[in-house]
């Protein structure tokens, strides 16, 4: 018998697609990826990613994050997918490179 949690947990997966996308918490989000890329990163934007499907018969991709960086390896503005995993998922390779190839 599992015990359920006394109080509500906030996983950073919620963080990710709920907060961090407010333009007032651009500040956070940006030092995080900083942090995470160990580069200076500045989000010019953060794109719609909820609705990318371009036709009935396409498949619906759902990003966590697809942002354009400023200051990448290129020194042009690159796009970035930021995907948050939670739980073990065998598929996570092939559904990172489909949005890859769907992002292109």
């Amino acid at each position: 018998m599992q015990k359920k949690p006394s109080r509500k947990i906030i996983t950073f997966d919620w963080a990710i697609k709920t907060i961090l996308r407010d333009k007032a918490n651009f500040d956070v989000l940006e030092g995080f990826l900083t942090a995470l890329f160990r580069q200076p990163i500045t989000i010019l934007e953060l794109l719609e990613s909820e609705s990318n499907r371009r036709d009935d018969a396409d498949k619906y991709n759902r990003v966590d994050l697809l942002a354009k960086i400023r200051g990448g390896i290129a020194k042009d503005d690159e796009r970035v997918i930021v995907e948050v995993q939670y739980l073990p998922e065998s598929a996570y390779l092939k559904r990172l490179a489909y949005g890859t190839a769907k992002t292109i």
